[in-house]
């Protein structure tokens, strides 16, 4: 369990940030519906295994400070551990956390928040894959998985209780309901002869 089954909820919190390349989102409309999508910070509680990711407009401190604040709420945060982003460090200083920081150019000194950027790439990139959903949704994306990971239940290490982060947290199951950004789906076209695939063509169309 690496002493993670001793921990509760902030005493030991990590952070860094996912960007997103602005040149890759072709789909003008959407940029302006959605002006503050240009990188998110992902936040992971290390004793309750709760993931936080929060789409934002710019990698400013009052946005790190707003984010951080929405993921703790009224609990306390007795330990923060980031890499040396000025944002993180003024932001974590502004709300008073004890804030010991990774070896600048060591990324191993880094490794746990990094591996949850990575997470959460890979399970942005897994709900729009299963949703078909153009990839200038991936702020939604991104806030989905983070739900869904900390409402389902896991275990961590083979005697780790089957309990999901939420309740971990709140000492109380989640009871509401959980939501797939969507879903994408093949269908039959009707078979009329006109419309019959080539023997070794596929029968499903994407829709």
């Amino acid at each position: 369990s690496d002493g993670r089954s001793t921990l509760r909820f902030g005493d030991q919190v990590t952070g860094d940030y996912l960007l997103q390349r602005r040149n890759e989102v072709k789909n003008e409309a959407f940029i302006a519906d959605h002006p503050g999508s240009k990188a998110a910070i992902v936040l992971w509680d290390m004793g309750t295994d709760c993931l936080f990711i929060a789409p934002t407009a710019t990698r400013s401190e009052p946005e790190t400070r707003k984010a951080m604040t929405e993921f703790i709420g009224t609990d306390e945060v007795r330990c923060f551990y980031s890499d040396n982003a000025a944002e993180l460090k003024k932001a974590a200083r502004n709300l008073e956390y004890c804030h010991p920081t990774s070896t600048p150019g060591c990324a191993d000194t880094n490794g746990l928040a990094e591996g949850k950027v990575k997470l959460g790439k890979s399970g942005t990139r897994g709900q729009l894959i299963h949703s078909g959903f153009h990839k200038s949704w991936w702020p939604k994306a991104a806030v989905v998985y983070a739900d869904n990971h900390t409402f389902t239940p896991s275990v961590r290490w083979p005697t780790d209780p089957k309990e999901s982060p939420y309740e971990r947290r709140r000492k109380e199951k989640f009871k509401g309901t959980m939501f797939a950004l969507g879903q994408l789906v093949d269908f039959m076209t009707t078979p009329f002869p006109c419309n019959t695939p080539a023997p070794f063509a596929e029968r499903m169309v994407p829709g």
